[in-house]
């Protein structure tokens, strides 16, 4: 699904989703890199493509549609853009610049968001893909800057530097980042948190894979015992584990 907003994250490519053709270049770019190619992605209107220099100066490079896995000739891609492009394109064809390329994988990204709104990435793809936009210079969609108040309110409350950032282009950010400065003004109180009997085994940073439902997630607090409700606690079985919500 192109606007599926998943396929534009590596890991879900790596777990086997079927992804886009962005994505599968940058894969194939970084894995030729390795192997001592010399490949770099190049941008056409509705797919990104990767052009392959071979050994030998004299050979045309190869220009490959990683996502339909097939050697492209400069004649059928000619034919494919006969409508949008003014004249043919000729070897050596010009390589998308990274900057363009981590761009045009944002708007990507926003307007997979602007079409399913309610996909649990959602968040951290609007922050990603706007952090792109505003360091590279790209434009957002209008609704992309007014979303993100929310987003970094919800997800990222002490990014005040990005929220700095992101002022210019946002409608409430005074008001908001007023308020936010009250807060951080007011901290409350740090609860020093110890372990009778051994430290967590896990630490604040750290990223994991969940081992039975395959997302990743990076940890950013814990609790002496759990702290979800008990409704959550019986339909996740919290009861029946050997500690309990002691683990």
């Amino acid at each position: 699904e192109y606007y599926d907003l998943e396929n534009s994250f590596l890991f879900s490519t790596f777990n086997g989703k079927p992804t886009i053709p962005i994505t599968l270049v940058s894969i194939f770019c970084a894995l030729a890199d390795e192997c001592g190619l010399v490949a770099r992605p190049v941008g056409f209107p509705g797919e990104v493509m990767a052009q392959v220099e071979q050994p030998l100066d004299s050979s045309m490079p190869l220009i490959i549609s990683v996502f339909n896995d097939k050697i492209m000739s400069l004649d059928e891609i000619n034919e494919r853009l006969a409508n949008v492009i003014h004249r043919p394109l000729t070897y050596p064809l010009t390589i998308t610049p990274i900057s363009d390329f981590a761009i045009r994988s944002a708007r990507n990204m926003i307007h997979s968001i602007g079409r399913n709104t309610t996909s649990s990435l959602n968040s951290y793809g609007l922050y990603a893909a706007v952090s792109i936009l505003k360091i590279l210079g790209g434009d957002a969609l209008p609704f992309a800057y007014d979303s993100m108040m929310n987003v970094l309110k919800e997800h990222f409350p002490m990014d005040m530097n990005f929220l700095e950032m992101l002022s210019s282009s946002m409608t409430n950010a005074f008001d908001e980042l007023s308020q936010i400065r009250i807060q951080d003004a007011n901290p409350l109180p740090i609860e020093e948190k110890r372990r009778k009997n051994s430290p967590p085994k896990f630490y604040v940073g750290q990223i994991f894979q969940h081992k039975q439902y395959n997302y990743w997630g990076v940890i950013c607090g814990w609790d002496l015992s759990c702290a979800a409700s008990p409704i959550w606690q019986v339909r996740m079985g919290i009861p029946n584990l050997v500690r309990g919500a002691l683990q």
